[in-house]
C-alpha cells in the first residue's frame, strides 16, 4: 500500500494531482483543503496517502494533514 508520497509536484488542479517519485508519476485524487496546501507546480511537495484498491480501480486520495 502507498501511504506517504514525497517528489516533485508536475500538475495540481482543484481535484488532482501528479506527483513523480523517482521517475514516476502518481495520479491523486485531492480535495479542495489538500489543492490549498500544495506548493506551485515544480516543487518538492509530500502528500499522505489513502491507497483504495477494488478489483476494477487502484486509486489514490490525499487528505488534509499535509
Amino acid at each position: 500500500m502507498i501511504a506517504h508520497l514525497r517528489g516533485r509536484l508536475f500538475s495540481k488542479s482543484p481535484n488532482q494531482a501528479i506527483v513523480e517519485c523517482a521517475g514516476v508519476g502518481y495520479d491523486i485524487t485531492i480535495s479542495v483543503a489538500p489543492f490549498s496546501a500544495l506548493p506551485a507546480a515544480g516543487v518538492d511537495a509530500t502528500l499522505h496517502i489513502h491507497t483504495h484498491v477494488r478489483e476494477d480501480q487502484l486509486a489514490l486520495f490525499a487528505f488534509s494533514g499535509l
